[in-house]
């Protein structure tokens, strides 16, 4: 037994039946013009003529709208499934994307870890060739092999803080969520660098233009934010200079929080590339030594994950400024963590 039409299917159904009772009628109006042509001229006929045509004409008419609507739907019916496929198709790419993203990943923190423990292990070879060796070049190597150490410990915990930073941001819930007290939290963790800062004359000031107030945030990843962009700040900063960090609140909705130093200028067409992963500059690598290009990344992640911007201007006169904007209030984002308004 055939099922029951239901939808479009029902509706098409019941197009094709009011057709088929137009067709009836048309053929019925064909009876008073066969009697017209046979001589018949009573009135009653013309009258049943002119029913008959005008309810033919209707039944046609009425069959033509409901065609068209049907067609109607039916092209909208074809653009949604159009346009779903095309979305699924622009979800593979970006699953393709971030797929290629994170083995060109794997492969450069491969190439970053290859160097330390290269010279690592050839410390440690120089150790055992040696069979006559004195203990200041003994003492020598063994301080370079836990440098190099330091330096893949340092490369491996980045590269965690970065993976643990996007998969909190992904899934923070209310529960992982407090209301946060933003000059005390950011206080704290500049008092945490002042000391090391004066041992190179680098001195620490927090400005508050209008106070920021609470956010309502996961602590842990929100101190990431702040402790990546104030060390980077010191370690970034010349001797005798001052580190600014600016909090405001310039909406109710939103806060900003501005760090400045004088040190480094970065260039226009560095700008975008200081926070792709494992990026570093000549000029940041010849001044310090030892990082491994994941910081700023890791900030980036946990701003835009939560909805938030973050940009960066430098020159030498107004020193380099990091300018975080941040909603009061997580909104959506999407898989590749852009806020939707």
């Amino acid at each position: 037994m055939d099922k029951p039409a239901t939808g479009d299917n029902g509706q098409l159904h019941r197009t094709e039946r009011l057709g088929w009772v137009s067709v009836v009628l048309a053929g019925c109006a064909m009876i008073p013009a066969v009697l017209i042509a046979a001589g018949v001229s009573h009135p009653l006929a013309h009258a049943a003529l002119a029913l008959l045509l005008g309810a033919a004409l209707l039944g046609l008419m009425t069959w033509y709208l409901r065609v068209r609507r049907s067609v109607r739907k039916l092209n909208e019916l074809i653009a949604g499934l159009y346009e779903k496929s095309r979305e699924q198709d622009m979800e593979c790419r970006k699953l393709e994307e971030m797929r290629n993203l994170q083995r060109a990943s794997m492969r450069t923190a491969s190439h970053q870890l290859r160097a330390p423990l290269a010279a690592l292990q050839s410390c440690l070879a120089v150790l055992l060739a040696a069979e006559d060796i004195d203990a200041e070049d003994a003492r020598r190597l063994l301080h370079d092999a836990a440098a190099r150490g330091d330096d893949m410990m340092e490369l491996v915990n980045d590269i965690l803080g970065l993976a643990q930073a996007e998969s909190a941001a992904r899934i923070e819930t209310e529960v992982d969520t407090e209301d946060i007290d933003v000059e005390q939290a950011v206080r704290e963790i500049v008092n945490f660098f002042s000391p090391r800062a004066k041992e190179r004359g680098v001195t620490y000031r927090v400005e508050v233009k209008k106070p920021p107030g609470t956010l309502k945030a996961n602590r842990k990843l929100f101190n990431q934010v702040v402790l990546n962009l104030v060390s980077n700040a010191f370690r970034y900063s010349d001797e005798g200079r001052e580190v600014i960090v600016t909090l405001d609140s310039p909406e109710p909705d939103r806060l900003t929080m501005e760090v400045r130093n004088w040190g480094l200028v970065i260039a226009p067409e560095e700008r975008e590339k200081i926070f792709e992963d494992f990026w570093r500059s000549d000029e940041a690598r010849r001044r310090v030594k030892r990082g491994t290009g994941l910081g700023l990344s890791i900030v980036r992640n946990i701003i835009e994950f939560r909805g938030g911007r973050i940009r960066v201007e430098s020159d030498a006169e107004n020193g380099t400024r990091f300018i975080v904007d941040i909603p009061r209030h997580r909104k959506g984002v999407d898989h590749n963590g852009k806020s939707k308004e």
